[in-house]
C-alpha cells in the first residue's frame, strides 16, 4: 500500500475511531505535525558521523595541541568562564544549563593560533625588509677597497679582495686575525704605505671575497694566498704581518715559500701548543665556543636574513681604538652568511693547522719581530662560562713562554711588549706595528742580505 493511501485511512478512519473510545472524546488535526517528525527523523540521522566531521575533528585534535603547546597554562582561562545557558535536559525536568559546547572552544582555539600565526609572519616580513634596506645602504656607504682577483680554474674562479697601497720594497702582506676582515688593517695599512708597498687581503669568505668549499686549514689558506700574489704581479720577497690566527698563515707560507719571505712581524700571535697549555677550565670554555659556533652556522642565514642579528647588535659598543662608523663598516662585513661559515670553518681547522704550522720549521736567520699585548684584560670583559683565574693562568702562559718562544724562531729574532694594548694591536696601537714593520724593513734592506 502507498504511503499516501495509508495517510487517508488513517486520518479519515483509524484517528476518527480513537476518538470515538469516549462520549467526551474529541479529535484535533495538528496540521504542522508531520513537518516536526521530519525535523526530528533528520537530526537523528545527523548524530551518525560523517567522514567530512571526523575529518573536522581530527583538524580540531592538531589546532588544540599546538595551542596548548603555545598558550600553556592560558587555556584553563576558557574552562574558568562562565558557561552560557543551554537548553534543557530532555531526560529530565532539571533547569541547570549545560557546559558550553565545544564548537566555542574549538573556535577561540583556531582565533588564538591563527593571530599567532599572523605576527609571526608579520614579524618575519618587517625583519626582512630591515635587513635588506640597512644592508643596501651600508653597501653603498662602505663601497669595496681595493680589487677582485680571480684564482683562476685550479681554485674553482674563487675570487679574494687584494687592497695595496705605496711604492717601495719589500712588500709588507697583511694576515688578520680569525674573524676580522681586510678593513682591520686600515690604520696600520696607511701609515706603512708612507715609506713601502703594503697589501692587505680578504681569506675566502671575508669581506669582499667570494666563497669556496675547500678547507679552511692555514695550509690552504696559504694555497689560495700565494696564488692571489701570482695572478696580482706583486713581486716578493715579502714582509709577512701576521695577527693572531694570521701567525699561523704567515708561518705556514715561510715554510712552503721560503725563498719568497725576508722578515716577518707576529702581533700578538697564536702559537702551535696553545690548546694543550691551557688551563682545563679555558680548554673547556674552548670547546663550548666551538659548538657553539657551529649552531650559529645553522642558524646564521636565518637570523641574518630576517634582520635578527643586525637587531641584537645595533647597540653594541665597539672596540677600544674603533670609531663608530668603522664599527659599523665591520659589523656589515661581518653581518653575512659567508663571512659565518668561514670563521667557523677556520676555527674547526684550528688543530689541523696547528700541527701544519708546528711542521713549517723556523725563520733561520730572518728579521722577526714578536708584539706581545701587555694589557690585562677587565674581569667585567670576560665572555660568559671564562673563569679570571683561567684567563690569568693561561695569560701567564701566554706572555712568559709561548710569546717568547715565538721570537725564539729566528736567530735575529726580537720581542716586544706593548703595555697599554690587550689582543686587538692593529685597532688599539697600530702605530706598534707601523714601527716594527719598520725595523724588519730595514733590517731586510740591509747590505749583505
Amino acid at each position: 500500500m502507498r504511503r499516501l493511501d495509508f495517510r487517508v485511512i488513517r486520518v479519515n478512519e483509524l484517528q476518527l475511531k480513537l476518538a470515538r473510545l469516549s462520549t467526551q472524546g474529541k479529535r484535533i488535526i495538528v496540521p504542522d505535525g508531520d513537518r516536526n517528525e521530519s525535523r526530528l527523523n533528520a537530526r537523528m540521522r545527523s548524530s551518525v558521523p560523517s567522514r567530512r566531521s571526523l575529518s573536522r575533528e581530527l583538524c580540531w585534535l592538531v589546532c588544540y595541541s599546538l595551542t596548548l603547546c603555545t598558550f600553556g597554562s592560558n587555556i584553563s582561562a576558557f574552562h574558568a568562564a562562565k558557561p552560557r545557558q543551554g537548553r534543557m535536559n530532555l531526560d529530565d525536568n532539571n533547569t541547570a544549563p549545560n557546559t558550553p559546547r565545544p564548537g566555542r572552544l574549538k573556535r577561540y582555539l583556531f582565533r588564538g593560533l591563527l593571530v599567532l600565526l599572523v605576527l609571526v609572519a608579520a614579524a618575519a616580513v618587517l625583519g626582512a625588509c630591515y635587513q635588506f634596506f640597512e644592508n643596501h645602504a651600508d653597501a653603498r656607504r662602505f663601497p669595496q677597497k681595493g680589487k677582485s682577483v680571480s684564482l683562476g680554474p685550479a681554485f674553482g674562479n674563487l675570487t679574494l679582495n687584494l687592497d695595496c697601497d705605496g711604492e717601495g720594497s719589500p712588500t709588507v702582506i697583511l694576515d688578520s686575525g680569525l674573524g676580522v676582515p681586510a678593513v682591520g688593517w686600515n690604520h696600520v695599512q696607511a701609515e706603512t704605505a708612507k715609506f713601502t708597498r703594503v697589501c692587505s687581503y680578504d681569506r675566502a669568505g671575508y669581506g669582499w671575497s667570494g666563497v669556496t668549499t675547500a678547507p679552511r686549514t692555514s695550509a690552504q689558506i696559504v694555497k689560495e694566498l700565494h696564488a692571489l700574489l701570482e695572478a696580482a704581479h706583486e713581486k716578493g720577497p715579502f714582509i709577512l704581518v701576521g695577527h693572531s690566527f694570521g701567525g699561523y698563515d704567515v708561518r705556514v707560507y715561510n715554510g712552503q715559500y721560503p725563498a719568497e719571505v725576508a722578515g716577518m712581524v707576529l702581533v700578538d700571535a697564536s702559537h702551535e701548543d696553545q690548546l694543550q697549555r691551557m688551563p682545563p677550565g679555558f680548554q673547556e670554555f674552548m670547546k663550548k665556543s666551538t659548538e657553539s659556533l657551529k649552531r650559529q652556522k645553522l642558524l646564521a642565514p636565518l637570523l641574518i636574513a630576517f634582520g635578527v642579528a643586525r637587531f641584537s647588535e645595533r647597540k653594541l659598543q665597539a672596540s677600544p681604538g674603533v670609531s663608530q662608523e668603522f664599527g659599523e663598516e665591520m659589523r656589515y662585513l661581518q653581518l653575512q652568511t659567508k663571512f659565518v661559515d668561514s670563521t667557523a670553518g677556520e676555527m674547526s681547522s684550528f688543530p689541523e693547522s696547528a700541527d701544519e704550522v708546528r711542521a713549517s720549521g723556523n725563520l733561520g736567520n730572518k728579521p722577526l719581530i714578536v708584539l706581545t699585548a701587555g694589557k690585562n684584560v677587565d674581569a667585567s670583559e670576560l665572555p660568559p662560562g671564562l673563569e679570571r683565574k683561567d684567563m690569568e693562568d693561561f695569560r701567564a702562559i701566554w706572555v712568559n713562554e709561548l710569546q717568547v718562544k715565538l721570537a725564539q724562531l729566528s736567530t735575529q729574532g726580537k720581542r716586544i711588549i706593548v703595555p697599554d694594548s690587550d689582543h686587538m694591536i692593529p685597532f688599539e696601537r697600530p702605530d706598534a706595528i707601523v714601527s716594527a714593520i719598520r725595523e724588519v724593513s730595514a733590517a731586510a734592506n740591509a747590505p749583505g742580505r
